[in-house]
């Protein structure tokens, strides 16, 4: 049964709610396009926190009449304040053991949405939901994450090194030249220090790859087998970037590219996209001969080899050593990014593993640098039931 349907059959059933208004609220949600629980709140049928509170009951959620005064800004920067805005949603606490972050929301009909957007954004943790009054998640918001940002202290910057992505109309118009290492606020490749930075990177990045995603999924909505590929080719790509310890940018372009090279066949498209990442230097990285080529380049076009290999030969990478052989002969890579293709063959060695493991063995124990500070795997795994705990080495 629709939740809707549900929360209109209790209000009625219990007497709380006329047959009548429930018309009322019907049509008032069917012609303002806004949910029946929303439509009961405009039309003050009931009070706003008996309909969240119910609505919290039928979605197996616990419900707040206030949330914790000392949330850390760590945790409440983990989410955008467009995001925050948008859903009236506010993160009260992140439990690093389980990389689990736990969200207030007034209206628990949007918890899966909101949890779907957030794996579709590949997010590194889990997410957990309570519900609270709308006006105490907005008080927070309005303190934590005011909409509008601060105003600037120095002079704005210049037009043409804003960081955006646009999809211009003509091959011919002129790029942003922008390297990674030219981000505003970036030290070397790593995300920016300062708090005001790091927000505005870290906004931008998700942008940028959520839009891009959204455009290779479009692209790609007919072609289940190339979609479920693309997915395949970006998750092996996150991992791989953090085996390799490569910088939080230099990941995050990783990850755009591999999104991006969804769109290859659409070479025009690809070529249009303007961002600070400089993303055909990595999707076309076989076809420029002129300057180094990037590690980003190195690992996608390795993820990518793999891929063709398993299609036209799966017995081969079932074998760790004719994988190598092969993969050695159809990949070509700089002298110093030849370690990748070991990596690579660890993960793969790692999942297999993984896969192999017992239904009855629940619980885990990963010693791993890597998968401590980043937990991609841990995430993947506890999503399906196991109970995961992430070491270092030492």
């Amino acid at each position: 049964m629709h939740d809707a349907d549900q929360l209109r059959d209790i209000l009625t059933q219990t007497g709380r709610l006329s047959a009548q208004d429930a018309e009322q609220a019907t049509a008032h949600a069917t012609k303002e396009n806004v949910s029946f629980s929303d439509a009961l709140i405009a039309l003050t049928l009931l009070n706003v926190r008996d309909v969240r509170s119910l609505q919290a009951e039928l979605a197996g959620l616990a419900f707040r009449d206030a949330l914790p005064e000392l949330v850390p800004q760590s945790t409440v920067d983990m989410i955008s304040s467009q995001c925050a805005h948008r859903w009236n949603t506010f993160p009260i606490e992140y439990a690093e053991a389980k990389r689990c972050l736990t969200l207030a929301i007034s209206n628990p009909e949007r918890a899966p949405f909101i949890e779907k957007l957030f794996s579709f954004m590949m997010q590194p943790y889990a997410l957990h939901f309570v519900a609270a009054p709308d006006d105490v998640i907005g008080a927070a918001i309005t303190e934590r994450l005011p909409n509008d940002p601060p105003a600037p202290e120095t002079e704005p910057e210049d037009p043409s090194k804003l960081r955006s992505l646009n999809i211009k109309p003509s091959s011919k118009s002129k790029h942003l030249d922008a390297s990674v290492e030219a981000l505003p606020g970036d030290r070397g490749g790593n995300r920016p220090r300062r708090a005001k930075d790091y927000v505005a990177y870290e906004t931008m990045s998700r942008a940028l790859i959520s839009a891009v995603a959204l455009s290779a999924r479009m692209h790609l909505a007919d072609d289940v087998e190339r979609l479920s590929g693309t997915l395949e080719r970006v998750r092996y790509c996150q991992l791989l970037g953090a085996r390799l310890k490569l910088t939080p940018v230099q990941r995050d372009g990783l990850v755009l590219s591999a999104w991006a090279s969804a769109l290859w066949p659409q070479r025009d498209l690809v070529h249009q996209l303007v961002t600070p990442y400089n993303v055909e230097e990595v999707v076309f990285a076989d076809e420029n001969s002129a300057g180094r080529r990037r590690i980003e380049a190195s690992v996608l076009s390795l993820v990518i080899a793999y891929q063709e290999l398993y299609r036209l030969h799966p017995e081969v990478c079932r074998d760790v050593n004719l994988a190598r052989r092969e993969l050695k002969m159809r990949w070509t890579a700089p002298d110093d990014h030849q370690s990748v293709i070991e990596t690579f063959l660890q993960v793969l060695v790692d999942e297999e593993f993984l896969s192999s493991l017992d239904e009855n063995a629940r619980r885990i124990l990963i010693v791993d640098p890597d998968e401590a500070s980043f937990g991609l795997v841990s995430q993947a795994l506890s999503q399906s039931g196991y109970e995961v705990a992430a070491i270092g080495d030492q």
